[in-house]
């Protein structure tokens, strides 16, 4: 394999994707729309890697997710890796042909968008793939027709067919009530990635026309056994199967902890503590930054290296009970903002909330009742300063329990005070504020 194109697709289709906890908890993430990123075999058609977006625009995360995949076997017999629509539960080739693993190549053609063009992509994939990266010219799509072809037969084999789709248009025969249907019909992640994955070896194994009627599986497997085809395997070096750096990601934190409280020293990611026997026996370390080399595939894969004087830490351990959960980073994060936002919209149905806001509401009915008939402080000082002026004069100043309305009490200073009426008095001022 000598060329590959990557490319992502947006999904019009409003859904409400659940994600589900280690303890079986379902939390529902709404999402507008979602991507599907495809790493394609320019040849043939081949379809070697993919990953699904749940973001509004792709991230220099999701980039490295589809190369990855095309490098790294995905565990098949794993609990939540089976595909159900595939009759192996095997989805990429690097699945269903163990040779074909860690297999590199030439050059990766991609557009310049801001997650393809990051320095950490760029750098990363050069590094650990040894190829080439093409960015072309700008808006020059028909370089990376493959993959806009490809992504056209997945969205017409099932993309389109999902209940809550937005269609091609408003006036999209297969468009109904999209918003509605996504919050009947919802999707758990499981099932969105079986959607895609079923679709993504459906089109490997079709026999196309435009590879002599063979499918872009059957026609790798048959080049590779005919020597004069020019068509060999190009594995990565045993090292670097063995330390794929492809996933990880370099991050400052600061050591946190106190000496007087008993705190031992930890660095806090992503609202969880990491910590090691070295470290937390590190008071001197706490206030002092240090650089995290962490996996993005696995949040308790975490290396620390002291950012000053460069010593090395060694892996840090999430906190005993996190110990047995291994998601992404990003999966991580979906889980904390949902979780929040569900538990603070369920905080607002709580008993005591509710006593909480219906007092208040009492007491500020009450106080709006009370407050109609009570002068304000200005009020009040002109009120004061007619009776001190009426005391001298031996009058009588009208009682301020009287509650009249505050225009008549104003009008009532003003007379005691000047001896006019208020309306004899326009633009003048009587006393300074």
């Amino acid at each position: 394999m000598t060329s590959c194109q990557l490319d992502f697709h947006k999904v019009d289709a409003a859904s409400i994707i659940l994600l589900e906890t280690s303890e079986g908890e379902r939390i529902p993430v709404p999402v507008a729309r979602w991507h599907i990123g495809l790493l394609v075999e320019e040849r043939w058609g081949l379809v070697l890697g993919a990953w699904i977006a749940l973001e509004l625009n792709p991230s220099a995360d999701s980039v490295l997710e589809v190369v990855e995949a095309s490098l790294r076997p995905i565990d098949s017999s794993k609990d939540g890796l089976f595909c159900t629509l595939t009759v192996d539960g095997k989805v990429f080739p690097n699945q269903v042909k163990p040779e074909l693993a860690y297999q590199g190549f030439s050059v990766l053609k991609m557009d310049n968008a801001w997650s393809n063009a990051a320095t950490e992509v760029v750098d990363n994939i050069i590094q650990t793939v040894g190829c080439a990266v093409n960015f072309g010219p700008v808006r020059a799509w028909w370089r990376r027709s493959v993959v806009e072809r490809i992504f056209g037969q997945l969205t017409r084999r099932g993309l389109q067919r999902l209940p809550s789709t937005l269609g091609s248009g408003p006036k999209d025969p297969i468009r109904n009530d999209p918003v509605g249907q996504a919050i009947k019909f919802k999707i758990t992640i499981k099932d969105l990635i079986d959607v895609v994955y079923g679709c993504i070896r459906e089109h490997n194994e079709t026999r196309s026309e435009g590879v002599s009627f063979a499918s872009p599986m059957s026609a790798l497997l048959n080049s590779l056994d005919r020597p004069a085809s020019g068509v060999f395997l190009q594995p990565l070096p045993k090292r670097a199967q063995s330390e794929l750096k492809l996933m990880m990601h370099k991050q400052i934190a600061t050591v946190r902890g106190s000496l007087k409280k008993h705190e031992r020293p930890y660095v806090n990611l992503g609202r969880w503590r990491y910590s090691n026997p070295e470290l937390a026996a590190s008071y001197h370390l706490i206030g002092r930054d240090l650089i995290l080399y962490c996996d993005r595939r696995d949040v308790q894969i975490v290396h620390a290296t002291v950012r000053d004087s460069g010593e090395q830490l060694g892996a840090l351990n999430a906190s005993p009970k996190w110990a047995h959960l291994h998601i992404s980073w990003r999966e991580r994060a979906a889980l904390n903002n949902a979780g929040l936002t569900l538990r603070q919209r369920e905080n607002g149905h709580s008993p005591v909330k509710r006593w909480r806001d219906e007092k208040t509401s009492v007491t500020k009915a009450k106080n709006v009742g009370a407050k109609q008939n009570i002068p304000t402080p200005k009020e009040g000082l002109e009120i004061a300063r007619a009776t001190f002026a009426a005391q001298h004069r031996g009058e009588t100043a009208a009682p301020v329990s009287d509650r009249r309305p505050h225009q008549e009490l104003r009008r009532s200073a003003t007379w005691m005070i000047t001896g006019f009426p208020e309306s004899d008095l326009e633009g003048e001022v009587l006393y300074g504020d």
